[in-house]
């Protein structure tokens, strides 16, 4: 069965498919239908974070680590806006015909695995603060 990668390793992992191209359990021969789900799904996730994050400041004003929650939606926005490119199915299809497009598509993967780690220090301090 499948594992299930979440967090830095989502990112990890997908920075590996883009190296082997194979984004689809063995035996599926469409791989960039894969990836564009993958990228499609990333993006709106980090979409969401960022609204979600936004909202919760809002809601709660007084919170003693709210300009952490608006540094981290930032940077939630910054993930979404390095993902952007490669959110359809146009362009991961043509991340895995173009070697120059991969090697982009993959210097944006590994800048927003750094966001992630950038986003996850900004919760921990919003989480010691409460």
């Amino acid at each position: 069965s499948p594992e299930f990668v979440c967090g830095a390793g989502l990112y990890d992992t997908w920075l590996s498919q883009l190296e082997t191209g194979r984004f689809c359990p063995s035996g599926t021969p469409d791989a960039w239908r894969c990836a564009a789900t993958s990228s499609s799904r990333l993006h709106a996730g980090q979409l969401a974070a960022s609204v979600f994050l936004r909202t919760a400041r809002q809601l709660v004003p007084n919170l003693k680590g709210n300009g952490c929650l608006e540094r981290a939606a930032g940077t939630y926005a910054a993930m979404a806006q390095k993902l952007a490119p490669y959110a359809t199915a146009d362009a991961m299809a043509a991340v895995l015909a173009d070697p120059a497009e991969r090697h982009s598509c993959r210097r944006a993967v590994a800048g927003v695995r750094d966001l992630h780690h950038q986003a996850a220090r900004q919760l921990a301090a919003v989480a010691c603060t409460v």
